[in-house]
């Protein structure tokens, strides 16, 4: 039932989704949109954290086009690729721990061996972070960096990961690019809604956000954790000051945390694990 509850949700970007796949060749879509990825993790009722992101990089189109010569955009989406329902990719070999790069030995690493190169400091921080949200919901359990700790599984069934835009490019900036081209496009006008003669890029990325909001409500997270200053921003409406680190308000009496991930932000992890917790504990 909440599959098809979801699907519904997916269902209401087909047609912009169909756009870009047919216009990815053409020069104002070109180097800009590599693909879709709508959840990234399993879809959980009541889940305790949902972490929402902006978009995803472009990761996924660069398995697809090791060489850089061909546009296989990936469509990770319901009926489209089953994987990425399954599984969150925090926790897949070598995502944020490995050795890559010109005069090194290329090896991957499990997410649990933190003593080990850091491939992608993205996923490697949300696991430290992961790490000390686990200190305080199994505090008898004991963690090595040669295995999985015992909490491993329970814990992925507990946390859900989006984005607020499905779409992938290379960085926000890009993103931002083909919401402009969107706004453009005569024969998506009638899906925005707006009565507005001139679509603006907000109103691209209002659809969006409204569809994430209607996630929200269908899974009913305890927590939302927004990660970054725009992220927040974009899901709450609001404009939060950069000089804050973390920033808090709610959404339909859910407790939404965010934090600002410029420059090094590990030291607020134990501040944003604390303030988790205690929503989690609610």
């Amino acid at each position: 039932m909440m599959q098809k509850q979801y699907r519904d949700i997916e269902n209401s970007i087909s047609q912009i989704v169909e756009l870009l796949e047919e216009k990815k060749d053409e020069p104002e879509y070109k180097g800009l949109y590599k693909g879709i990825t709508t959840l990234l993790s399993p879809l959980i009722k009541d889940v305790d954290i949902l972490f929402l992101g902006i978009n995803s990089g472009s990761g996924a189109w660069i398995e697809k086009n090791p060489t850089g010569e061909t546009n296989f955009t990936p469509l990770r989406m319901l009926g489209q690729d089953e994987y990425f329902f399954n599984h969150n990719d925090w926790f897949k070999e070598n995502t944020s721990r490995g050795s890559w790069g010109e005069g090194k030995e290329n090896k991957g690493y499990e997410w649990y061996q933190r003593d080990k190169p850091i491939n992608n400091i993205f996923p490697a921080r949300m696991i430290d972070l992961l790490y000390l949200i686990a200190q305080k919901e199994y505090p008898d359990v004991s963690v090595t960096n040669s295995s999985a700790p015992s909490w491993a599984e329970d814990i992925q069934k507990r946390i859900m990961y989006t984005n607020l835009y499905p779409i992938i490019t290379d960085n926000t900036e890009k993103l931002k690019k083909v919401f402009t081209q969107l706004s453009k496009e005569e024969s998506l006008k009638e899906i925005w809604d707006t009565s507005k003669k001139r679509v603006s890029k907000w109103d691209i990325q209002k659809y969006f956000v409204e569809n994430t909001h209607k996630l929200v409500n269908l899974v009913q997270p305890k927590v939302i954790v927004c990660l970054g200053i725009q992220a927040y921003n974009d899901f709450t409406y609001t404009n939060c000051s950069k000089k804050t680190k973390i920033f808090e308000t709610t959404y339909n009496g859910i407790p939404i945390i965010g934090f600002d991930r410029r420059g090094n932000w590990s030291g607020l992890l134990p501040e944003l694990s604390d303030k988790i917790c205690n929503y989690m504990k609610k």
